[in-house]
């Protein structure tokens, strides 16, 4: 008995099913007043070239259908598009509207698109056009102590935040050795503390000493002046010929901004030898007009960030 019960239910639903089915591609009799569609998200956030799938659903009186062509359009086409597929990429700066339709019903999602711009090197990460903060690819941008998400005037460890003393023996995050504090045997950046990603999203972050050394590695660095303004290297992919630049930025230390011929970017990572002070340090690449090389750095300076995104 709990057999028959038990493929007379399977029975009945596939039965059920298959109405459905039918029903939904052959819709044009059913009460479109039953009719809505939603849209996965309400709001995205983009980068210029950058791009999302949406995904939307069509309901029937609750139920939903499967297999309907859904008309995808942008209210603003200069910002950002969108393909029938429901792939939507940002083009400019600014604000759109996107509309998934479907037989007079529609749903909306909102679109962001920052001034930053994704930028394919060719390489296993897309590199975005600026620095964090920077209005503008020659800009320098905002320079951060390293696990900092929050801009300052003044660089020390009694106001470094994961720090509790004045010194760099009383760390509260991102310590291996318990002689430099609280020991939590993190190497790496958290979300929450990258930069990158706290301004432009999780897709962001800040890049891996790797993913620089394949930068130094897969591209020409030309030395530039941008615009007639700002001095720096114009990275240029090997591959396929698309560059990015990277401004000089100099350091911040103490009050001081220092060293401004030369540019400095975080890495995401501590570094991974064990010096007398290890945890006190990240790993940096540092360049001026004469050389490029890896390097480290007291965690609470103030230097630049160029975001990756996979």
């Amino acid at each position: 008995m709990k057999a028959y019960s038990k493929y007379s239910v399977l029975f009945t639903f596939l039965f059920l099913l298959l109405i459905f089915c039918c029903c939904s591609k052959n819709d044009d009799s059913i009460d479109t007043s039953t009719i809505s569609v939603e849209i996965g998200v309400a709001k995205v956030n983009l980068a210029i070239n950058e791009s999302q799938k949406l995904d939307a659903k069509v309901y029937y009186s609750g139920l939903q259908a499967f297999g309907q062509k859904i008309d995808w359009s942008s209210s603003n086409s200069s910002v950002a598009t969108v393909d029938q597929a429901g792939f939507v990429t940002g083009k400019a700066a600014g604000s759109a509207t996107i509309y998934a339709k479907y037989k007079g019903k529609s749903a909306s999602c909102s679109v962001s698109v920052s001034q930053l711009a994704m930028v394919d090197l060719g390489l296993s990460v897309k590199w975005a056009d600026r620095n964090v903060g920077a209005d503008k690819p020659e800009s320098s941008g905002t320079l951060y102590a390293w696990g900092e998400t929050s801009a300052k005037s003044v660089y020390f460890w009694d106001n470094y935040k994961w720090c509790t003393g004045g010194d760099y023996r009383s760390l509260t995050k991102y310590n291996r050795y318990p002689e430099w504090g609280q020991v939590d045997n993190k190497t790496v950046l958290e979300p929450a503390d990258d930069i990158a990603s706290v301004t432009y999203g999780n897709k962001w972050r800040m890049p891996t000493v790797d993913e620089l050394n394949e930068l130094m590695e897969k591209c020409d660095w030309v030395w530039v002046k941008l615009n007639g303004t700002s001095s720096g290297y114009r990275v240029i992919s090997k591959t396929n010929g698309n560059s990015i630049f990277l401004p000089v930025t100099g350091v911040k230390v103490e009050d001081m901004h220092l060293d401004l011929d030369h540019g400095s970017y975080w890495t995401s990572s501590l570094l991974a030898k064990k010096a007398d002070d290890a945890p006190c340090y990240a790993n940096l690449l540092w360049f001026n007009s004469k050389e490029k090389s890896w390097g480290y750095a007291f965690r609470l300076s103030g230097r630049a960030i160029r975001p990756v995104s996979k």
